[in-house]
């Protein structure tokens, strides 16, 4: 990872620690230093040796529900953390939205 180079995640920041906050964390490795912050409060959540920020969120990522579901569109695979079922998504690859049938679970784009 470059210096000053922002790994956006789709971590919610309520999820670890400020519950009335909805921004996402992102990590950035500054000097010697790696650190996990919000983007919306802007507040640090966590500082670590840089070699080790991948893995920080990485993990951080883990103890949450990840719903996996792949875009009809582009074939990409979506991991969705913080929920178990999904209705509807954006696909992170080429920004289609897609829906999801309740009861025969097939997807198809929606917009």
């Amino acid at each position: 990872m470059e210096p000053d180079e922002i790994l956006e995640t789709a971590l919610v920041h309520s999820d670890f620690g400020l519950p009335a906050c909805s921004g996402t964390l992102k990590g950035i490795v500054v000097g010697d230093r790696g650190y996990v912050y919000c983007g919306g409060c802007r507040a640090i959540v966590q500082a670590v040796p840089p070699l080790e920020l991948c893995r920080t969120l990485d993990q951080m990522e883990l103890t949450l529900d990840l719903a996996i579901e792949m875009c009809p569109r582009c074939g990409a695979v979506n991991l969705l953390p913080g929920a178990s079922k999904i209705s509807a998504y954006v696909c992170l690859k080429c920004g289609r939205g897609v829906m999801k049938c309740e009861t025969t679970g097939e997807t198809g784009s929606a917009w």
